[in-house]
Parts: structure tokens; C-alpha cells; sequence
């Protein structure tokens, strides 16, 4: 089949380092608001994220903005910690969460690397994100990444959201590639991998943190380094898809 025309990359936590940006905000907000010393630092980081991901189909939506949504995740952690969940502190935990955020925003490192050496062979890159457009270019460009990335497919302009096979489709059409030789790279199975495949690309999972792969056949990469040894296996992918 021969190596692969176009790649897709997700955005957060495949390029733009969400979680830690996420974590190391929560951890900043310790010193000025004494209540998040009651409980331990890590069952914030991961309510919070989880909270992120059930709220962020509203956002998406348009039913609550970012910063509501903020307000509406820190209002519960505070609640289901039985701490007081009054409007001045909630309003300030929301605030102060999104600036410290904004100050922590980096790449996943090597992504650089990896996107400046896949373009320098030739290789037709975009981004595909559920993700609202101002936001996800604001990623981009705070983390140097914009000029790098190739063109950008979120899904408030795209009308459809990852897993929707559409999604991926319309990006590779507007690549001018075609999905048989097209790879989609993401940390998320189901949105990433799983999608992508029912377009009929070949999915890489980057497997960051280590988990237990679903399907042992679907190329996985635990890092984006070095950029030369991940874009060849990134770019052969879609001869090892060939021959399941």
C-alpha cells in the first residue's frame, strides 16, 4: 500500500499537553484558596478531569460557555466535598483555574519535532479536535505548535464530532488524500482510534500513560520522541493495517 499521504493528530493530550496543564493549575490554586488543602491533591486533578469530560459536550454544544463550565465543575467539587460552594469563591476558584491554565499550557513533548519532521517528508498533516475553533487555534499558537500543524478540523466548524466517521472523512477530503492511505494518531480509543477506522484510516494510538491496549494489532506509540524513529512507524502504519 506504501506509506502513509496524511496524517491527522488529536489535539489535547496528543499535541497540546491538557492534563498537565490541568493538573499543575490545580495544584497552583492551593496557596490562595485554602480549601483545596482539605482533600488530596490528586482526587482534585481527577475530578476535576473527570468533570471536564462531562461538561465539555455542553460547551461543544453551545449551552454553557467556558467559563460556566468552569463555574459548574469547581461549584460541584466543592459540594461533594461538603465545603461551602458560595458564589465568591466559586467565582474565584473559576477565574483563577483559567488563567493558571492559560500560564501551564505546553506541547507534549517531541510534538514539534515529530510534526516538522513528518512535514519534511512530504507529508500532508491537520488536526482533528472536538473543540471549539477560537479555543483550539489559541492552544496551538500559545504552545508554538500553529505553524507546525497543518490545517485545523474541530468539530464546531466540521458540524460533527469524534467518533462520527464524518469527521475524519471530511478532513482527509480537504487534504486531498484518500482514507486508505490516510493515519490518524490519538490518545483516546474509542474517539481516536475506533472513529477513525469506521472511516476506513488506519488509527496509531499514543499510549501515554501507559494503559492495556484494547486491540494488540493497532499500532501503538507511548511517545511522540525521537521524531525520527516515531514518524517512520507512524508512516508505515498503513502497511501493517494492510495486512491484518
Amino acid at each position: 500500500m506504501g506509506r502513509a499521504e496524511v496524517v491527522l493528530f488529536d489535539l489535547d493530550d496528543t499535541l497540546f499537553d491538557h492534563h498537565g496543564a490541568m493538573a499543575d493549575a490545580i495544584r497552583a490554586l492551593s496557596d490562595r484558596f485554602p480549601e483545596l488543602g482539605q482533600s488530596d491533591e490528586r482526587a482534585w486533578v481527577t475530578d476535576y478531569s473527570q468533570l471536564v469530560e462531562e461538561l465539555h459536550p455542553r460547551v461543544l454544544a453551545g449551552s454553557l460557555s467556558p467559563f460556566e463550565a468552569r463555574r459548574l465543575r469547581w461549584r460541584r467539587l466543592l459540594a461533594a466535598r461538603q465545603l461551602d460552594p458560595r458564589p465568591e469563591l466559586v467565582d474565584g476558584l473559576a477565574a483563577e483555574y483559567g488563567r493558571a491554565y492559560e500560564r501551564y499550557r505546553r506541547p507534549v513533548p517531541g510534538a514539534a519535532a515529530l510534526l516538522a519532521t513528518l512535514r519534511a517528508r512530504g507529508v500532508r498533516l491537520g488536526i482533528v479536535t472536538n473543540n471549539l475553533v477560537r479555543e483550539a487555534a489559541d492552544k496551538l499558537a500559545s504552545i508554538g505548535l500553529d505553524e507546525y500543524a497543518g490545517a485545523l478540523f474541530c468539530s464546531e466548524s466540521v458540524g460533527v464530532e469524534k467518533p462520527d466517521p464524518r469527521i475524519f472523512a471530511w478532513a482527509v477530503r480537504e487534504l486531498g488524500g484518500s482514507p486508505s492511505s490516510s493515519v490518524m494518531v490519538g490518545d483516546r480509543w474509542e474517539t481516536d482510534v475506533v472513529g477513525s477506522r469506521h472511516a476506513g484510516l488506519t488509527p496509531v494510538w499514543f499510549n501515554r500513560f501507559g494503559a492495556r491496549p484494547p486491540d494488540p494489532s493497532v499500532a501503538t506509540i507511548p511517545s511522540l520522541e525521537p521524531a525520527g524513529t516515531i514518524a517512520s512507524t507512524v508512516l508505515a502504519a498503513t502497511d501493517r493495517e494492510s495486512r491484518r
